[in-house]
């Protein structure tokens, strides 16, 4: 423990470790649960995804195009890529936290091995389903990575492109994530203040750079709620439709229902 920290091809191996035996060891073992199934069988009888996927989440099909002529319908196959997954994701937070406390590596090394391990995913072992959510959740985390790696003096360009490029990628897929956008401007503010003293200046490179990715989350919702049109949207924006009715009754609800997950998620 005491040198992950300081050699960089040190950590990485350790949380892949810590990623199979919490999650690999048992991968054999395994098949396919839930939702993986209607997946398996599209697979096997060669179906097309984008006709699938096109009544909720036209965009989404593109993981499945990728990945299911790879990886076929054996399921171990599965399971590690979902595993790779894990890992992955798990280097995208420690390369997006190193960059926003450079000086707090052994307390970015502990967060990032709870994070793989955060017992309140309880569902890695439901791997085709999953996987499409896992590849989403790297995209963002590439994106903010590659956001805040942007704001240094090496290769802005490269890392600008890539970063805008996943933002699209990730919230055109699923909008499981797309709360998390809100702490971009939080994560400029932090990596700008290592350079920027004055707060005035802070805050409006703050703005301006966060503006272009903000540009694209308002197109993205304009397109998925206002011009793509579903026969029975299973997510439609229903909330705001209830605030408008009864905000009081709604936000009391909504209060209940906060503190329901967070307490069965920290808790329980």
């Amino acid at each position: 423990m005491v040198n992950l920290d300081r050699k960089g091809f040190l950590f990485p191996i350790a949380l892949l470790l810590i990623c199979v035996a919490a999650y690999g060891v048992l991968a054999t073992k395994l098949g396919y649960f839930f939702d993986d199934w209607p997946v398996i069988l599209m697979i096997k009888s060669r179906l097309d995804f984008w006709k699938f996927y096109k009544f909720d989440r036209p965009f989404s099909a593109w993981t499945y195009v990728v990945t299911a002529p790879l990886l076929g319908i054996k399921p171990l196959n599965w399971h590690l890529f979902t595993l790779l997954l894990r890992w992955l994701t798990g280097l995208g937070a420690y390369w997006i936290l190193i960059q926003l406390w450079p000086r707090k590596k052994r307390e970015i090394v502990l967060m990032t091995c709870l994070f793989v391990v955060y017992p309140a995913f309880w569902q890695q072992s439901i791997a085709v389903a999953y996987s499409q959510h896992f590849m989403t959740y790297l995209l963002y985390f590439i994106s903010i990575g590659s956001m805040l790696a942007a704001t240094g003096k090496k290769y802005q360009v490269l890392f600008w492109s890539i970063s805008l490029f996943t933002t699209g990628m990730h919230l055109l897929t699923m909008e499981y994530f797309w709360g998390l956008e809100l702490l971009r401007p939080i994560f400029l503010w932090i990596v700008l203040a290592q350079n920027e003293v004055d707060v005035k200046k802070r805050f409006n490179k703050t703005i301006l750079t966060w503006l272009p990715f903000l540009i694209i989350f308002v197109a993205v919702i304009i397109w998925r709620y206002m011009i793509i049109k579903f026969p029975e949207d299973p997510n439609s924006l229903i909330l705001f439709k209830l605030l408008a009715a009864n905000p009081v009754s709604t936000l009391l609800g909504l209060t209940q229902k906060m503190i329901k997950d967070v307490s069965y998620l920290i808790i329980f």
